[in-house]
């Protein structure tokens, strides 16, 4: 037995503490996700103090503590939420998250919502537990709504599985064709590197809500990568029709003008760097235009400081 669950156990039953007991158990749980032991302990608490409010940086014992009341929906999300954030424990090894008596009972759009919160820390973590589950609930009833399976789509995306994430968003566009499945499928198709498919499939994102700026930008991304510099400034060109305050959109088409030699569109694309909300992408940006053909050489190591 750990220290923390022998601690736990002393809280809840000698010391008259239930949250220090929570408390420690969730240390309990973090050491060993897929020990029984914590979680019998926790069904214990709920048994005593069933009213015992979790709070604090307890995310995998309040998510067993709704696993113990039906609540299925919220356990899910919460072990979307705490995976994401701390992804180097295994939390989803929890015996719990497998059994039967849950997986018979989740929703479809919350196995959705917890595979997109996996990815909301910039991370992809999930693992075999997750892909049961996604493969579990995705081959039930199906969700009312394609957005669950398109949530579920782009976690198997992201986590190295685009087969498989195309093949959800097959069954998502036969529920209802929305433009979300669509760029879902557009970045499958790019992770398996079939550029001219990922292409096709932004173009149907388009049809389906035409005049969405976003799209055209990742037509130009996408288009710069393929090394069409040309076409990429093209749809930045674009996009800025429909939202010409976009700074995303004007730091896009300046950096892919630089990349063709556009001395002037390099000094704009400096001027914007520091408007740009993600700072990532500028430097993605600035990676690009300092490639340009012809451009001084000061104004390519003003690009590269961006890097």
């Amino acid at each position: 037995m750990s220290a923390n669950l022998s601690i736990a156990q002393v809280l809840a039953h000698c010391g008259g503490s239930p949250a220090g007991a929570a408390e420690y158990l969730a240390r309990a749980i973090a050491e060993d996700p897929a020990a029984p032991e914590p979680y019998q302990a926790v069904a214990d608490l709920h048994a005593d103090h069933p009213a015992v409010v979790m709070a604090g940086p307890l995310t995998a014992v309040q998510a067993y503590w709704c696993f113990l009341q039906g609540d299925m929906d919220e356990a899910a999300m919460l072990m979307g939420t705490i995976t994401g954030y701390v992804p180097r424990i295994a939390w989803p090894t929890a015996p719990w998250f497998a059994s039967p008596q849950f997986l018979d009972a989740v929703s479809p759009e919350a196995i959705g919502e917890g595979a997109r919160r996996l990815l909301d820390y910039g991370h992809n973590p999930a693992s075999e537990p997750w892909f049961h589950a996604v493969r579990t609930i995705a081959g039930r009833i199906p969700p009312a709504a394609p957005e669950a399976l398109t949530n579920m789509a782009i976690m198997l995306r992201e986590c190295g599985r685009p087969a498989d994430a195309l093949a959800l968003c097959d069954r998502a566009d036969a529920i209802a064709p929305v433009m979300i499945t669509a760029v879902a499928r557009a970045g499958a198709h790019r992770k398996l590197g079939d550029f001219p498919a990922a292409v096709a499939a932004f173009h149907e994102a388009l049809a389906r809500e035409p005049g969405t700026w976003s799209l055209y930008l990742d037509l130009a991304d996408l288009h710069a990568v393929m090394g069409d510099f040309e076409a990429a400034v093209s749809y930045a060109r674009q996009g800025r029709q429909y939202d010409p305050a976009e700074v995303t959109l004007e730091a896009a088409e300046s950096a892919y003008q630089a990349r063709l030699g556009s001395v002037e569109a390099a000094r704009t694309l400096l001027a914007l760097m520091p408007r740009l909300a993600t700072s990532s992408y500028g430097g993605e940006l600035a990676a690009v235009a300092a490639e340009g053909p012809g451009l001084p050489a000061d104004l390519k190591t003003a690009l590269r400081s961006h890097l």
